[in-house]
Formats: C-alpha cells, structure tokens, sequence
C-alpha cells in the first residue's frame, strides 16, 4: 500500500516537473543555425473575451492560461478573438549577430510585440494592416521585429494579435543576413511569377485591340484581377499599392477575390460559348456571379464597418470555392460536347482547382501552414494562366483555320458563280440575238400599226371638231332658251315688291329648269304657284311654259280665281295640249298654288301632290295636297283638286317647294336628305329673315352635298304675310 502512495506521488510530480519543464521551454539562439520556425515553443493564451491587458499579462497573472502549441503553426482557422504569444529566448550567438522576429502572416490588422528590458520593463512595438507602411521599424512585407540584445542573452518576448482574419500564426527568428537573403529569394520568385501573369494580361490585351473580342477583355480582366489578388495576399499590394489607403488594404484581398471570381465567369460564358451548348451551364454560372458581387458589395462595407471584415474574409474562401465548383463541371459538360476549347479550360481549372482546395484547407487549419500550402494558390494560378494562355493561342490557331477553310470554301464558290455566270451568259445572248430578231419583225409590224393609229387619230380629230361645233350650237340653243325661260318667269323684284318679306331658291340641275314659279294678280287676289314639271333641262323646260302658258289663260283671260278650279283646268289643258287622251305621254307637273285675298283676309291652298308648310307664332304647320299630279292619263277619271281656306294673319310665314332639295344626295352616308330632316330646317329659321333664311338654305345645300353633283332642280319659296 505504501509503495503503490509513493509510486503515485512520485509519476505525480514527474508529470507536473515534465508540464513546467514544456511550459517554460526557450529557444536557444546559436551561431550555427540562422532561421528558427518557433510554433512548438509558443505559449499561447486565446483571449475570446477580448478583454486581457498587457499589464496582466506582465503581472503573471495569467501565466497559468498560457498552453503550449504543438505544431509549428498554430492555426485557429476563422476564430473571432485576441490572441497572446509567450517566447522565451536565450541568445547565445555573438555581440554580432543580430535576430529578426518575423511573422509571414501578412493579414494581421494588429500586431503589437513586447521585449523585456534588462531592468525588467518592456518595449513596445505596433504594426499591422491598419498601420502606415512607413510605421513600419522593417520595411518589409511581412511583419518583422529586430531582437534587442540583453546582457545575459535571456528574455520574454509577448505579441498579441488582433484582426478579423484566418488565424494563422507562423512565427520564426531569423538571422539578419539570412533573413536579407531569403528576402531577396521570395521577390525574385514572386517577381517572376507575377511577372507571368503581366506578361499575359500585356499580351491579351493587344489581342483585344487587334481582334475586338470580349473573350480577350474578360480575360485580361480576370488575370488582371487575379495578379492583384495575389498580391493583396502575399503582402506585396500592401507595401507596393495600398499603403496609402489602409482601410481598402484591409480589405483588398476580398474584394479582388471577388473580382476575378466575377471576371472568370464571364471568360468562361464567352471562352467555351456556354449559352450557345448548355442552357443548364448557362444558368449555373450566375450563382458564382451574384456571390461574387455580394462579396464586392460587403468587403467594401467592410472599410467604414469593421464587423463586416471578418464575415468578407470567411465569405472570399467560399467564393473562390464556389467558382472552381461551378466552373469545373461547366468545362466537363462542354467538353462533353466535343468543345476543343474545353479541353485547355478543364485541365487549366483543374490545376487551379487543387491549389485553391489546399489553401482552403489551410486557412480552416485542415491541413499544416508551409510554405507549399501557403503558395499552392498561386502556383495553380500561374499553371491556369500559361495553359489557358495556350488555349486561347489554340483558339486563335482554330480560328484562323475555320477562316482559311471559310476563305477556300468562298473562292471555290466564286469560281463556280462565275462558271455559271459565263455559261448563263453565253444562253443569254443567244436569247437576245433570237430576241432581237422576233423585235426586228415586231417593229415592222408596229410601224404599220402606227401609221394606221395616225389615220384614225386624224379621223378622230375631225369627228371632235364637227362635235365641239354641234355641240356649241346646241348650248348656244339652250342658252337662247334660257333666257326665254327667265322672261316668262316673274322678275324676283317683282315678287320682293309685292312680298316684302320673301325669297325665291331657284337652283336648276342645268341650264334651262323643269321647276318654275309663277305670279299673278286679278280682282284684287294675289296668286302665287310653285311647280315642279315632268323631267328637267330641255325637257322639263317646255313643260314649264306649257303650265305658264295655261296658267295665264285660265287665269288673266277666263278669271278663274278658285285654287282648286285653276289647277283643274290646268290638267284639262295639259292633257289637250300633249293629246294624252290618244297617245301615250304620261308628262306633267306637281304644283302647289295659293290665292291670297287680303280684303276677306283669307289664304286659299291647292296641291297636286305637293303641300303648303306655313308656322304661325312658332307653331309648325302643313297642308297636303291631292295626290293627283297635272297631266297624265286618270285610271279614275276626272280629277279633283281641294281648296283649302284658312285664316290670314299678320307674320305667317309659308313654304311652297319642289322635291328637288329634300331628295338631293350627300351627307357622310351619301343618303338623301329627306323630308324630316327638310322640314326641321324650315321649322328652325322660320323666325329668321327672309334673306338670312336664304342663306341658311343654301349653304346647307352646298354643305350636304360638297362633291356631290346635283340630280334634280331645286325650287324653294318663301312668303312671309
């Protein structure tokens, strides 16, 4: 029993003799050795509270926090809190010697080192992404601190580190020269390599301008894009480019991660002519694009609010994942599909596809930081560079082949156009020698046909002659006959005498009128007839003086006064006149005739077919006549015309009127204009003055009819009492 206690306190203070011993464990500095990687003698206190001072630190309080890393960079991938770094360091190298603290960790927003004095105080170093470049004690991309010499060569060393980034910490002490050297190696390297990608960018571009193709652009913009992010990540855009801007050199890296994400996906769309092969490729490739521009859009955020750095930061990885993930099937599928262009694309991607793969899982501390790790990215990007490269001169190689094989095909069909252009040719001028022969004849042919067109021209010429003259003699006839009509018809000053308030619309369709209207007054009545005769022009015109003729007869020499008895003799001596009774002429005439006998104030009214209007106090009014015309033959016999008699009063104003005006054609319909519409018109300027009516009367005429040609003579009278 006792020797199992002592056993057990003995294995108890080994192991806490071993944890002290690990805890307390320094680096010793030797002249042999230059370059010291220090991860596993690092203690480390993760501070996810944010709130450990340094003056704790020093104090010892938290001495007991620190714990020992054990591999050679300590990697907290995405992990949001400070972080304190312990170093104990015993320098055993020569006065001459001097050591750098170096950090290859470029992405470190704060980095503050702490070197114990030989009086136990501290001096302070602070640099960092967020700190002038000019701050800096070594100008230098990394992060690097000179060693201050102590008497006895031992010192504690703190550094604490803040920042939203990938938590990587690869921390050596390195020998002044050797750290010269080193220095000089990595620039050459890198120089070469981003020498590469200018002198691809350089050599697209030109391409660009000679051959005006986005392909090329999008190209240029992507490796442009990716050189910068190259450079943001390896400290190189910080020192050469942004030290001016701090908060953008935060975060650069993210946003021309984003960029070239952005880019690639339009080299990609244009580069295999995704839309043109897969409707589905086609689609896939915005979901890299949209991520790409929310990338842009929260980095840049991230310059005027810090929380937005850190989701940026984890957010680049992604992105990048997300466009080899896309990217990668895309040029599968296509190429797939028999597209030479893929080929280059697939193998370039795939190169480019396993370097960021590594470096993803290197920053999510899956796999160890080195320095193959932490330059796989750029090594892929560099093989994606020269191999795309080779596939656009690929491109242009196939190009030029497609247009030589297109400038062959064209020649071979230039030579085949003309072959049938000389045999069409020679066909065609035989057709037109046939042709000119068969026109020879034609011409014979038409030359005769011409002379006898000039004898009938000439006959015709003589025909239009004697018929201008005939016809010349026949309107001097008619015009002769006109001015016989208008003696017999009663002068309008005649009728304005007798009738002060009166107008007379006298409108024939031609030169001489089938409608008249006749005046007389005997025994102290005045009569007044509006009629409208058989026909018109010549025809009517004789009709007219027969019923004038007659009316002077049965009127001025018999003193037939009754309105009804006039216009029954009226038909008697019409039917006598043109024999109807024997023969078979059906000519006659419809009429309205009034007598007026202002002693006994009376109005007599008799129609043959036609009424009397008349509107008294507004009031309108009409009287129909018999609808039995003068002349012609009565299948009834004898005829009849009623006298109607009414009362004369002041201000009656009366219409008599032929057909001619309400059965006139026009309007938009081109429809008569009919008696109701007639009617209404009278109705309305009734009131109005007799030359004002006048007018009215024909400018609706001329209004309704506008092109229209006139089918019918036109009589309207009007009589106010």
């Amino acid at each position: 029993m006792q020797l199992k206690l002592l056993t057990g306190i003995f294995l108890s203070t080994f192991f806490l003799y071993q944890s002290q011993s690990a805890l307390s464990q320094e680096i010793t500095l030797h002249q042999v050795n230059k370059e010291y990687q220090i991860g596993k003698s690092l203690q480390i206190i993760v501070d996810e509270n944010k709130n450990i001072t340094f003056e704790e630190i020093k104090s010892g309080k938290f001495d007991d926090k620190f714990v020992k890393s054990e591999v050679d960079v300590p990697n907290y991938a995405y992990l949001d809190a400070n972080f304190w770094f312990k170093i104990k360091l015993d320098d055993q190298s020569s006065n001459d010697s001097r050591w750098y603290l170096e950090s290859s960790r470029t992405q470190i927003d704060t980095i503050k080192v702490y070197f114990e004095k030989e009086d136990g105080s501290f001096m302070e170093y602070a640099s960092g992404d967020l700190y002038p470049y000019d701050s800096r004690i070594i100008k230098h991309k990394d992060f690097v601190f000179p060693i201050p010499k102590t008497e006895n060569g031992k010192q504690t060393i703190y550094v604490w580190c803040k920042g939203n980034f990938s938590k990587q910490f690869p921390f050596t002490i390195i020998e002044e020269r050797t750290f010269a050297e080193a220095s000089h190696k990595t620039d050459l390297t890198m120089g070469i390599l981003f020498g590469v990608f200018i002198a691809m960018v350089i050599y697209n571009l030109l391409l660009f301008f000679s051959l005006r193709s986005l392909t090329y652009l999008y190209y240029v913009l992507y490796m442009g894009s990716f050189l910068l992010a190259m450079m943001a990540l390896t400290g190189y855009g910080y020192e050469m480019l942004f030290n001016y801007w701090l908060r953008f050199a935060n975060i650069s890296n993210m946003f021309f991660i984003a960029l070239t994400v952005l880019f690639a996906s339009q080299f990609t769309r244009r580069f295999l002519a995704v839309k043109k092969h897969s409707k589905i490729f086609h689609y896939a490739l915005f979901a890299p694009e949209v991520y790409s521009v929310f990338l842009i859009v929260v980095s840049l955020t991230g310059i005027w609010i810090d929380g937005f750095v850190l989701f940026a930061s984890k957010s680049a990885a992604y992105c990048g994942m997300i466009g080899v993930l896309v990217f990668l099937p895309t040029g599968i599928g296509i190429y797939r599909k028999g597209s030479r262009p893929a080929y280059f694309y697939l193998i370039a991607w795939t190169a480019l596809f396993v370097g960021v793969i590594i470096y993803v899982l290197k920053n999510n501390a899956i796999l160890p930081q080195n320095t193959f790790t932490d330059m796989s990215i750029i090594i892929g990007a560099v093989a994606e560079a020269i191999l795309l490269s080779l596939g656009m001169a690929d491109r242009i190689k196939t190009l030029d082949k497609e247009q030589r094989q297109a400038r062959d095909k064209m020649i071979s069909t230039l030579q085949e156009n003309e072959d049938l252009i000389k045999n069409q040719n020679q066909i065609l001028e035989k057709k037109v020698a046939e042709r000119t022969s068969e026109i020879m004849e034609k011409n014979v042919e038409i030359e005769q046909q011409l002379e006898e067109i000039a004898a009938q021209r000439d006959m015709l010429s003589a025909t239009k002659l004697e018929l201008e003259r005939q016809n010349d003699n026949v309107t001097s006839s008619i015009n002769y006959a006109q001015r016989i009509q208008k003696a017999m018809l009663p002068q309008e000053d005649r009728i304005h005498h007798v009738f002060r308030e009166s107008f007379i619309m006298f409108r024939p369709r031609d030169i001489v009128s089938g409608d008249f209207y006749w005046y007389t007054e005997i025994e102290g009545k005045k009569i007044f007839t509006v009629a409208d005769c058989t026909g018109h022009g010549v025809p009517g015109a004789f009709m007219s003086m027969i019923g004038i003729n007659l009316l002077n007869e049965i009127i001025n020499v018999r003193n037939v006064t009754d309105s009804g008895s006039i216009l029954y003799k009226l038909n008697e001596g019409v039917q006598k006149s043109l024999s109807q009774e024997s023969s078979s002429n059906k000519d006659g005439m419809d009429m309205t005739l009034i007598v007026l006998d202002e002693e006994k104030k009376t109005l007599q009214f008799s129609g043959a077919k036609n009424p009397l209007v008349y509107i008294i106090n507004g009031e309108f009014n009409i009287i129909k006549g018999n609808n039995n015309p003068i002349g012609g033959i009565s299948k009834n016999g004898n005829r009849d015309y009623d006298t109607h008699t009414i009362p004369y009063e002041k201000d009656m104003m009366i219409y008599m009127f032929s057909d001619g005006y309400q059965d006139q054609f026009g309007g938009p319909n081109d429809r008569k204009f009919m008696v109701k519409r007639f009617k209404k018109l009278l109705h309305e300027i009734a009131n109005k003055p007799s030359e004002k009516q006048l007018a009215i009367l024909n400018q609706e005429m001329d209004c309704w009819m506008k092109n229209t040609r006139q089918l019918d003579d036109i009589l309207v009278a009007g009589i106010r009492l």
